[in-house]
């Protein structure tokens, strides 16, 4: 596993946001793990530290990677 110094937390305001809000941030935080790194190589505690929540949040929001990547694809093309 590598890490990349260009990989920056993505920036929140403090409380917790509205679940559209968080839904956002983790969707911008996986796209920018997912464009550094192949898909094999990224795990999903990668992208909940870039985002700033745990791996359970991700999770509630997302069941897989898959389920992540393919929500990251499908936001990007609409």
């Amino acid at each position: 596993m590598s890490s990349s110094p260009a990989l920056q937390p993505v920036p929140r305001p403090r409380g917790r946001p509205p679940i559209a809000g968080l839904r956002e941030s983790i969707l911008r935080a996986a796209e920018s793990v997912f464009t550094l790194h192949d898909y094999h190589e990224v795990q999903m505690d990668q992208v909940a530290r870039a985002c700033g929540v745990g791996k359970g949040t991700l999770y509630r929001h997302f069941p897989s990677k898959r389920a992540l990547f393919l929500a990251v694809m499908f936001e990007g093309i609409a």
